[in-house]
């Protein structure tokens, strides 16, 4: 997990695509403007990583908590911090949950902002 968060902190999308499957679905917190909600296979993780990073000049993902670590799944509190292109600075914190086949790839991940927290808790069965 680590290491796919550093790819991700680096811009090596390839090697986040290398802990996905190839009909992974990669869902959004909703929380940026000009971001789909859905993004699926490897195609469209690219187009989103393409998306994301777009107004920014510095992102990055930190794990702050591990909420829970089974086999199938992880649910993370996450932080992020980005650098916009025009140096605003934007803080925020993120619910992930990510589901795993049975070879530990990734085969979903579902953003949530803080906020909701109630529905991401829901969401991953932790209610």
């Amino acid at each position: 997990m680590e290491e796919a968060f550093e790819a991700w902190n680096r811009g090596d999308v390839e090697t986040v695509l290398t802990y996905t499957t190839e009909d992974v679905v990669w869902r959004t917190g909703g929380a940026l403007p000009g971001i789909g909600r859905i993004y699926e296979g490897h195609e469209g993780l690219r187009r989103f990583f393409r998306e994301f990073a777009e107004p920014w000049e510095e992102i990055s993902i930190e794990i702050l908590e591990v909420i829970e670590d089974r086999e199938e799944q992880i649910v993370l509190l996450t932080s992020f911090h980005g650098k916009g292109r025009e140096g605003i600075e934007v803080d925020g914190r993120f619910f992930h949950i990510y589901r795993y086949d049975e070879n530990h790839l990734c085969r979903e991940f579902h953003a949530f902002v803080e906020e909701d927290r109630e529905e991401a808790l829901r969401e991953a069965g932790l209610e």
